[in-house]
């Protein structure tokens, strides 16, 4: 059994209970519950702190905890191998720890940095692409109640700016997309008289009065296939009924083209404009 540990050190807890601020912590050290970091985490850390890849690999291999936190540093620092990794812009070992499933968003407890704080602080922009791409959390804050984008700004990090400037265009892009792709299905929902899709769509924020591919919107497209429960739904969540589509029809005109009897009289009950004409 390990004896109590002899250190004396303010971060670890000492043989007498001793606190000795003026010391200087130790490299590691073996007592039990004590604060210090062990040996091979500590290797871990200063192996992404040197981009040491085959040393990282090994440890990881014999069971290191990817997402250990060593302390021992001034005031208590903790760090974790991934934030060494980006505060170096060791690229291969950040992408080999991402890749292993070390948690993007963890911080050094000092100053509350993440791995992504500690690339933008340090202009390392391909270490900032990456983590961005994992999925690295842009909202985060230090302690100075600083963004990551925030340093790499204060810091005239250009490139590092140009890296989330380009991240926000593409999830700006990517929702656009998801949000095209929804306002899609409930159109198609409304075709099919799929109403339970259609009512969770509109109940996910979905715009009631988008159009599809056609220029069609939902009311249009129950109207032309003579869903009622899909149309009526959509009358009482307020969908527009006199929107047009390409060649200025309106869910009336459609409805009535189509002999769907049911749907005029409710597009009529509704408020439905019946002077609107179609393009000639």
């Amino acid at each position: 059994m390990v004896g109590p540990c002899p250190c004396t050190y303010v971060w670890g807890r000492g043989a007498e209970g001793v606190v000795d601020a003026s010391a200087s912590p130790p490299r590691s050290c073996d007592a039990e519950g004590g604060w210090l970091r062990p040996q091979a985490e500590e290797a871990l850390l200063e192996a992404a702190e040197e981009g040491d890849l085959a040393t990282l690999a090994r440890l990881l291999g014999e069971g290191v905890d990817i997402n250990a936190e060593a302390r021992g540093g001034w005031c208590g620092t903790s760090s974790t191998a991934l934030v060494n990794a980006a505060c170096n812009g060791k690229l291969d070992c950040l992408d080999y720890l991402i890749a292993q499933g070390a948690h993007v968003n963890a911080a050094q407890n000092y100053r509350w940095k993440t791995a992504l704080h500690s690339a933008a602080s340090n202009g390392h922009a391909r270490c900032a692409e990456s983590l961005l791409k994992a999925g690295a959390d842009t909202s985060l804050e230090d302690n100075d109640r600083r963004t990551a984008f925030d340093l790499a700004r204060i810091g005239c990090h250009t490139e590092v700016k140009e890296v989330f400037a380009a991240h926000t265009r593409q999830a700006a892009a990517e929702r656009a997309a998801e949000r095209a792709a929804r306002e899609g299905n409930c159109c198609k929902a409304a075709e099919n008289g799929d109403l339970g899709t259609l009512a969770r769509r509109l109940g996910e924020g979905v715009n009631i009065n988008a159009t599809d591919e056609d220029g069609c919107t939902a009311l249009m497209k129950s109207a032309l296939y003579g869903e009622l429960a899909c149309l009526d739904h959509l009358i009482s969540r307020g969908a527009n009924l006199n929107a047009q589509d390409p060649n200025q029809m309106t869910a009336l005109i459609i409805a009535a083209f189509k002999g769907e009897a049911r749907c005029v009289e409710s597009l009529l009950k509704a408020g439905a404009d019946t002077s609107l004409t179609e393009a000639e």
